[in-house]
């Protein structure tokens, strides 16, 4: 791990590159000076782990390899974002935007949000080895690992980030099926939350299960609207059983 003052010269350089961009828009990070000396010296670390994760076959090991080597790059990423937050800048920050890819794979939830915020408000373009925009990525990569969660018995995924990682990409542009899975990752989680919601989460939200079923059943026909094969089917009959049912008693 690198030493505080290292990490405190990171953090100040990256908020010194993103200073000099336009206002609202990430501009093209700087060719010259301490901090285009820098963020060299950062793009050549993330090129040397980038080999070191080429040469490792296990996608398991990989993820192992990322949760290590990502704190390498936190002091930057967290001086970027800081600038950007106080004075609305940014660059177009190779570093940055890879981080929010590292995060979602190693299922850093918090850490994938906070960046996918910044990279969608300032529309930072990912490398081209990714072959997807920023939005459709994050949607795509969010939404299988969370119905690969919610698809094993007992299995939990945090239905926040799924609603915000909607609302932020809500008018962005991305294939159909793409969008599909998010709405079925929705639908699994709210289901998820009403299977595990207990006497005290209805008492002090009424309505808390009947919500998140009906919420439920919506992101699951809106799922199978954007794609006919999106395999909700099955999900829809049972909620509408349970929500009949629960009518029933009720």
């Amino acid at each position: 791990m690198s030493s505080p003052a290292r990490r405190h010269r990171e953090k100040t350089l990256a908020a010194t590159m993103a200073a000099g961009a336009p206002f609202a828009i990430a501009g093209p990070p700087p060719v010259d000076g301490p901090a285009a000396t820098a963020y060299e010296q950062m793009l050549m670390q993330l090129a040397e782990d980038r080999r070191r994760l080429h040469d490792i076959q296990s996608i398991e090991r990989k993820i192992a390899l990322k949760v290590d080597l990502a704190p390498t790059y936190d002091a930057w990423v967290d001086g970027a974002l800081a600038e950007a937050e106080a004075s609305g800048r940014a660059v177009q920050d190779e570093v940055v935007a890879t981080m929010m890819t590292w995060a979602i794979d190693i299922q850093n939830w918090p850490r994938a949000l906070q960046l996918g915020r910044h990279v969608l408000r300032f529309n930072l373009a990912l490398p081209e080895r990714f072959k997807r925009d920023a939005a459709t990525l994050l949607v795509e990569e969010t939404s299988e690992a969370a119905i690969k969660a919610l698809s094993k018995s007992g299995g939990v995924f945090p239905r926040e980030i799924l609603q915000e990682i909607e609302g932020l990409t809500a008018d962005r542009d991305m294939p159909d099926e793409v969008r599909a899975k998010l709405f079925k990752a929705l639908g699994l989680a709210l289901v998820a939350a009403a299977d595990a919601s207990t006497d005290e989460d209805a008492s002090q939200i009424a309505g808390f299960v009947s919500a998140c079923r009906a919420e439920a059943l919506a992101a699951f026909q809106r799922a199978l609207e954007l794609n006919p094969a999106s395999g909700v089917k099955k999900n829809i009959e049972a909620l509408e059983r349970a929500i009949r049912k629960a009518g029933a008693e009720g």
